[in-house]
């Protein structure tokens, strides 16, 4: 695989887009002239990865955390009352404690050596430490998985849909929720976006792009939906702050737990001025976006294809 190959039809033929430095390193944003994924070259290796990952896992704040899991929870149940469920890049494994809490058999996989997760398998959560694709699942196993927010860093996004595929059962429902590069947000935002995250973000999809993916993949997408409140909202503020104090992510960081308010007290003050005029103009952004279809995050509900 070359290193600017189009992640989902293998072209190398593309567009570029914008030009990104990041820790000294270049990377542009291409779209494919095939099939018009965007995506961030060049491709870079796992081990090569590991380098723009080294301050990126973090703790959120509880609140934050909280109020997250019972709206993804919500969206779950919603599909199957109890069952079986794999996160997949589950993190610190809040949410499938929370699964379990309610009766669910729940798993997670996680690449990052960053969390320990000793406290939740004594409380019955199943925690693989592996690559998805490579992980030893037994096929057709679960009701449910979920992608929250990690399809858009993957390396190997087709191998992860296959292996999804094969340990999903016939009747079992794929959860993908990504940022929308196709967003209203996005177009504003442009290289202060929230969201764009180059390089630890390998693809920027759209509804069309990742539907093109899951129906590739023998998924049949049954449901597409625009929006997320809390990572809309946070993302247009996030992204005008952005844009007013320079492309820092200081709030992402704080909320995330990657950085903390000591060192940062300038930031925070020219922050808590503006945060009136930048409340109201999320939110008003947030609506305009929803009512155009153009939301900053995309939720798609797949299920195996049957012949």
């Amino acid at each position: 695989m070359t290193m600017t190959a189009c992640y989902f039809c293998g072209s190398t033929q593309y567009k570029k887009i914008s030009h990104h430095v990041f820790r000294g390193d270049t990377f542009c944003l291409a779209q494919c002239l095939l099939c018009n994924l965007v995506y961030t070259i060049p491709r870079v290796s796992a081990q090569e990865s590991v380098r723009y990952y080294t301050d990126y896992y973090g703790e959120r704040k509880p609140l934050v955390d909280g109020f997250l899991n019972r709206i993804r929870v919500r969206r779950v149940r919603r599909i199957i009352r109890l069952g079986s469920i794999l996160d997949v890049g589950c993190g610190t494994g809040s949410f499938l404690l929370r699964m379990r809490h309610l009766g669910w058999e729940s798993t997670g996989t996680e690449i990052s050596p960053a969390y320990m997760y000793e406290d939740l398998i004594r409380q019955g959560v199943n925690i693989k430490k592996c690559d998805l694709p490579v992980c030893d699942l037994v096929p057709d196993s679960f009701d449910v998985v979920t992608l929250w927010h990690v399809f858009e860093h993957l390396m190997d996004p087709k191998a992860y849909l296959k292996k999804i595929h094969e340990i999903l059962h016939d009747e079992g429902t794929l959860l993908i929720e990504v940022p929308n590069y196709a967003s209203l947000q996005a177009s504003v935002g442009g290289l202060a976006w929230f969201h764009l995250d180059i390089p630890r973000h390998t693809m920027h999809l759209t509804p069309k792009t990742l539907v093109q993916f899951l129906t590739s993949a023998g998924f049949h997408v049954e449901h597409v939906r625009s929006g997320s409140m809390f990572y809309d909202i946070f993302g247009e503020v996030q992204t005008m702050y952005n844009r007013c104090l320079g492309n820092q992510q200081v709030l992402f960081d704080i909320i995330g737990g990657r950085a903390h308010i000591r060192g940062h007290e300038k930031d925070i003050f020219l922050m808590a001025v503006l945060a009136p005029l930048v409340g109201l103009s999320a939110l008003f952004a947030y609506a305009l976006a929803a009512l155009w279809g153009r939301s900053g995050t995309i939720l798609v509900y797949a299920k195996k294809a049957t012949i």
